[in-house]
């Protein structure tokens, strides 16, 4: 495939048959094993930074969310006060009254009794 890794760390003796001297194998593999923990701490510390903005990206994408329905919200309302000025101007105030509420308006029960008597 074109590709090879290299070996982290080689331990020998520096001459064929001569014995590894112990203090330079600890110091070594101390030194490889302190470049490991760095490694995986920065891996650590990248992974917890794109946590992090992506909960923060979530965040302003509700927070424009909500800002959005609210002013669609309002455009419905105004055009609910301005088609009932339309109408007569009498109905203004249950508009006025559903901007102050801030809810949407109410719809009729859907449990209501029906008009005509039960035979």
């Amino acid at each position: 495939l074109g590709t090879s890794a290299q070996p982290l760390l080689q331990l020998c003796p520096p001459q064929p048959g001569e014995a590894l001297s112990p203090d330079e194998a600890i110091a070594a593999l101390t030194s490889v094993a302190a470049d490991h923990h760095d490694a995986q701490s920065a891996r650590q510390a990248e992974g917890t930074a794109r946590r992090m903005q992506a909960d923060e990206d979530r965040s302003l994408r509700e927070e424009q969310d909500r800002e959005y329905e609210q002013g669609l919200l309002a455009d419905q309302l105004r055009a609910i006060q301005r088609a009932e000025a339309a109408e007569g101007g009498g109905g203004g105030r249950a508009a006025d009254q559903v901007a102050a509420s801030g809810a949407a308006p109410a719809t009729a029960p859907t449990s209501a009794a029906p008009p005509w008597p039960d035979d």
